[in-house]
């Protein structure tokens, strides 16, 4: 079986590499990967480097990312040099599967091409949502309508696809397999760590920041991004800052994190090795910012993690996750809620509900049976469906 996939970010390779590793063993799988975005961007740390080093085929390098500016317009362009560029190698390489992550712009570009050029396709991580009002929302739903099938990581995501009028033969629950890797990778020793990152004692306790720019709040992204920062240092904390993504708006957090860059208790990456990632976050007293993975790993270790703002809201989460305002008091106060020990205790009975870390060896399995030819044509009237009587769970926002 030939398979390709799409990668455009360091973000949505991690969550499918785990996955690329099982294909590319396996002697009865071709996989090949079409790279662009951000993965050619020196501004992002060049990571098609990390692809390469991992072995995998990568069939074309597709410069696509428009840097200009941090505008909605720019991220348009990027989806349309992405559309441009990939058509002509999908269709020379007749691949038998296509598969994608997510809910970026370009998971449209690939679910269109899939739909159009008439070859069967997976979307993982389909069938979530939040109340943002983010414009992911409507990008995964709008590339679910274009999928063959969906892997989705919990039964409220499988009931939202019904709900939207997807066929419930199409739809498989296998958990997250962001948790595959970072479950399965063990955390290096911490003074190992901060010696090879060569950080400070001060790093001894420290918070993981990842803050990326919203909609609705990027008038203010970079204020609200400089009083995260603020007060973590005034809890008596160090903090490691990791890069936005390339939502517009990205460009006034790097003018934040660029002033931050030679204070003692600030520590800045574009990228690292994915175990020395896991490790810094393994070993944070929290992470906090707006990143999904606060959402979807911090259950895992288990570690408290703080979602300023309004991204991620209501989104399926445990107990170790705290919503709070972008105010400077009602961060601290959250900070000083997350660390006191009566959170600590309750932290032990966390159990993260993705999953277990084994979720890629669940859709090697799935890829190998599924019934292609069969479910290519998406002929199903939504109105002869039946949807589930279950209603969506929303996440706590305290």
């Amino acid at each position: 079986m030939k398979i390709l996939g799409f990668t455009t970010a360091r973000s949505d390779y991690d969550l499918m590499s785990g996955l690329y590793r099982l294909i590319h063993l396996d002697d009865d799988m071709d996989l090949k990967l079409i790279v662009s975005g951000c993965h050619l961007s020196p501004n992002h740390g060049n990571t098609i480097k990390h692809i390469q080093r991992d072995g995998f085929n990568i069939v074309a390098a597709l410069d696509t990312l428009v840097t200009t500016d941090d505008s909605r317009a720019s991220q348009l362009k990027t989806a349309s040099n992405l559309l441009q560029a990939a058509i002509d190698v999908v269709q020379q390489e007749k691949p038998d599967l296509i598969i994608y992550a997510g809910d970026r712009e370009d998971v449209i570009i690939y679910s269109m091409i899939a739909a159009f050029l008439k070859i069967p396709s997976i979307h993982f991580w389909a069938g979530d949502h939040t109340t943002d009002g983010c414009i992911d929302n409507v990008v995964r739903h709008a590339a679910s309508k274009f999928s063959n099938f969906h892997f989705v990581a919990l039964e409220q995501h499988r009931e939202r696809l019904i709900k939207i009028g997807e066929n419930p033969k199409r739809i498989y629950n296998i958990g997250s397999m962001a948790l595959d890797r970072f479950v399965q990778c063990p955390a290096i020793n911490k003074q190992q760590l901060l010696q090879t990152l060569q950080l400070s004692e001060l790093f001894d306790h420290y918070a993981l920041l990842i803050f990326h720019p919203l909609h609705s709040e990027i008038a203010h992204y970079g204020e609200y991004l400089e009083t995260i920062i603020q007060c973590v240092i005034a809890a008596g904390l160090s903090v490691c800052i990791g890069a936005p993504n390339t939502d517009p708006g990205y460009l006034a957090g790097f003018e934040v994190i660029n002033r931050y860059r030679e204070h003692p208790c600030c520590f800045y990456y574009e990228n690292l090795e994915r175990s020395q990632f896991i490790s810094l976050y393994k070993h944070a007293q929290f992470i906090i910012g707006n990143s999904s993975s606060g959402i979807l790993e911090a259950a895992s270790v288990p570690i408290p993690a703080i979602n300023v703002g309004k991204r991620e809201r209501n989104r399926y989460c445990e107990s170790n996750v705290v919503f709070c305002s972008p105010d400077a008091e009602d961060i601290t106060r959250t900070i000083k809620k997350v660390t006191s020990s009566c959170f600590q205790q309750q932290l032990r009975h966390v159990k993260n509900p993705y999953g277990e870390g084994h979720s890629a060896e669940k859709a090697l399995q799935l890829i190998k049976q599924l019934p292609l030819s069969e479910f290519l044509l998406k002929d199903e009237d939504p109105l002869m469906l039946d949807a589930p009587s279950v209603p969506p769970i929303l996440a706590p926002s305290t």
